[in-house]
């Protein structure tokens, strides 16, 4: 009797493990037309689409806000959002070796009436192998399917792309189960934030294409300083010359532009403004930079902080 309790108790970790491991075997990792795909739809019966978007776009905006880590693309009237992400797994540290992988990702979010839509592809990794001077890159559809990932009976995860599959599976099940807390957290329905508000007041502008700070081309971002800039409230359409340009940088996480104006002390935090950058010979708009004023003392008046709100192109 003793000996069949001792065999049972020995035998407890490996049931639980397998257990688990079911989780990652045959058909864990989606395919769609040949690629891995992984999809979520969550449903928010008693929202609509533009209280749907705002949740997901606060959410994205605050997670994704990183050099590898950016929301790249974001559509109010449409309810969609797209992002760019980098993931790091480690799989082993000690003093003697590290074991780890960026994972790298893209999403999209599709925000309807009631429900959500979400999409995670374009998965690739890159491994730091000793022996080499640069990380090894592999795609996930040569690297985590189960064709790859799995033996040949589907029944046991590769030793080493396996730990890639598994990593994978579980940090893709958190990001859904994120998502699922948030949409049907109390805050989904609460009031938009200022910046929300702002926005919202915001126009689409024909002929323009709308960019976020960290996509700006660095050639476009040199010509800012040598154009003709100028200021206008979106209410009142008050207009502030005499405008030099600073920088864009970040406050307190959130991206900001800079410039300097004698009249800047006119303008009342929270005031919706855009800067128009345009050509001196031509006088021609090429870029119109939308802000919310921030409320920030630097000691010089004229020094103005505005929140980035859209950033438009010709």
């Amino acid at each position: 009797m003793k000996k069949q309790l001792l065999f049972c108790l020995m035998m407890v970790p490996t049931l639980l493990f397998a257990q688990d491991d079911n989780k990652y075997l045959a058909g864990a990792v989606p395919m769609k037309d040949e690629k891995v795909v992984f999809t979520k739809k969550v449903s928010v019966p008693s929202e609509t689409k533009e209280q749907v978007y705002n949740v997901m776009n606060q959410w994205a905006q605050e997670k994704f806000n990183t050099e590898t880590s950016r929301v790249v693309y974001a559509d109010q009237d449409e309810g969609d959002l797209a992002v760019v992400a980098e993931k790091r797994f480690v799989f082993k540290s000690n003093f003697i070796a590290l074991d780890q992988t960026d994972m790298s990702y893209r999403m999209t979010i599709e925000c309807e009436d009631g429900q959500v839509d979400v999409e995670i592809s374009g998965i690739k990794y890159k491994y730091v192998v000793a022996y080499q001077d640069k990380p090894e890159v592999y795609l996930a559809e040569e690297w985590i399917t189960d064709d790859y990932a799995l033996n040949r009976s589907k029944t046991k995860l590769n030793r080493v792309s396996g730990k890639f599959r598994q990593k994978t599976i579980d940090y893709v099940d958190s990001l859904f189960m994120e998502i699922e807390d948030v949409l049907n957290a109390p805050s989904t329905t609460v009031a938009p934030s200022q910046n929300q508000l702002a926005k919202a007041d915001l126009k689409e502008r024909p002929g323009y294409t709308l960019y976020t700070v960290d996509r700006i081309p660095m050639a476009l971002q040199k010509m800012l300083p040598l154009s003709a800039i100028q200021i206008t409230s979106l209410k009142g359409n008050d207009k502030y010359e005499n405008v030099v340009w600073k920088s864009f940088g970040k406050v307190e996480g959130k991206q900001i532009a800079n410039v300097k104006c004698s009249t800047a002390g006119d303008i009342k935090p929270g005031t919706v403004y855009s800067i128009s950058f345009s050509d001196k010979e031509t006088n021609e708009v090429w870029m119109i930079v939308e802000c919310s004023k921030m409320d920030i003392d630097m000691g010089d008046p004229e020094v103005l902080f505005g929140e980035v709100l859209n950033v438009w192109v010709k």
